[in-house]
């Protein structure tokens, strides 16, 4: 049986590439395979914040963004944070064509071979996203709290059927396990980060539907016990009234959400 020449070209690619890349490169593509799209400040916080200085780990974050991208392994989108003026530090990275074969390789992970360019409303959500795993990084690094786990969708995506026995499926924006410094047991959250773009019935509906799905006790069963649900919000106003409607919301446990103002936009700037 012969072996198409082509195949062994393909082969012979991957094979060298791997060889190329570190244990570095491979992590921070994992990263980006988990988030969709990242800035180099998401980089920096997540994989280069032990060098000297932030101004240092930025340098180092932006050589290995460029060498990836020379490679394949990373592509870049059109659009950028701030617009052009905001230069490579507005540049927003995704998972390239040879970082595709590197994630099935590694992980088992088939990512879609054709990615459109995200809508602004999709991109800034998504990296608001990683903008929340960047800030508890920088918690950890600061010996606030120790981040145990940081899972994304849709591997954050529960399952469970409905009082009907339909099948629905609940989708967090992150799942996270963190312990707080000096505390002795560990705080189970799911995420959901607002934009302020949806309506508050629309949240409450969220809302409705992280109870129903408490009331399975699937979670429980699972975590030992279940999660709190916390709304991250950037406006002040906003989370007033979020708490509010939460809080005159029939038919939910208002106890098991909180609403957290914050603004991590700074993660993304230079």
């Amino acid at each position: 049986m012969t072996t198409d020449p082509a195949t062994r070209i393909r082969h012979g690619s991957i094979a060298n590439l791997l060889r190329d890349l570190t244990l570095a490169d491979h992590a921070i593509l994992a990263t980006v395979a988990q988030h969709r799209f990242v800035t180099c400040r998401h980089v920096q916080v997540l994989h280069f914040a032990e060098r000297p200085s932030e101004l240092a780990g930025v340098r180092a974050a932006g050589r290995a963004l460029r060498r990836l991208v020379d490679l394949g392994v990373l592509a870049t989108l059109e659009r950028r944070i701030g617009g052009v003026r905001a230069g490579s530090s507005g540049m927003v990275y995704r998972v390239g064509p040879q970082g595709r074969k590197v994630v099935a390789r590694d992980s088992g992970q088939r990512l879609p071979r054709f990615q459109a360019e995200p809508s602004t409303a999709f991109l800034t959500h998504t990296l608001a996203v990683a903008d929340v795993h960047a800030e508890l990084v920088r918690q950890a690094n600061a010996g606030r709290l120790e981040l145990i786990e940081f899972v994304t969708e849709p591997a954050c995506w529960r399952t469970y059927l409905n009082a009907g026995g339909g099948r629905e499926t609940l989708k967090p924006d992150a799942f996270v396990v963190w312990v707080k410094a000096g505390d002795d047991y560990e705080t189970v959250a799911f995420i959901e980060v607002d934009m302020g773009s949806e309506s508050i019935p629309r949240l409450l509906r969220k809302c409705r539907q992280y109870e129903t799905y408490r009331r399975t006790g699937k979670e429980q069963a699972t975590q030992g016990v279940w999660p709190r649900v916390i709304w991250i919000v950037h406006d002040s106003t906003r989370k007033q009234r979020l708490e509010v409607a939460i809080g005159g919301c029939s038919g939910i446990d208002s106890g098991v959400f909180s609403v957290s103002l914050a603004d991590f936009s700074s993660v993304r700037s230079s």
